[in-house]
């Protein structure tokens, strides 16, 4: 039987498959959370959830924006991206990056990216 800490080694070691992973548990989390209404099963729901989203963040973002880490979760370093003035190569990439996948994420909680 695995443990919750294989399942977040898992995502460590798999970080391109860590991102369609989240984004599944994302889109599940969001939809109990509307749902469900109650402050109990969204506490459940996020330190589920919050783990993995951190470790997300620290491994496959890294790669993908081709940085370290300035945030704790991918949202925020989306959000960092979106509203970043630099203009180069980079920053642009970073941009389109952000901005596509906070359109899926506004699929399931309207507002979840700036």
């Amino acid at each position: 039987m695995e443990t919750y800490f294989d399942i977040l080694y898992w995502l460590v070691d798999n970080p391109a498959l860590s991102v369609p992973v989240l984004f599944v548990q994302y889109a599940a989390a969001m939809t109990i959370h509307h749902k469900a209404d109650n402050k109990i099963v969204s506490a459940v729901v996020g330190a589920w959830f919050i783990p993995q989203d951190f470790i997300v963040n620290l491994v496959a973002f890294s790669f993908i924006g081709m940085e370290r880490p300035h945030e704790w979760l991918v949202t925020h370093r989306l959000n960092r991206w979106l509203t970043s003035t630099d203009t180069d190569l980079l920053a642009r990439y970073r941009f389109q990056v952000a901005d596509k996948i906070c359109i899926l994420l506004h699929k399931f909680d309207s507002g979840h990216c700036i």
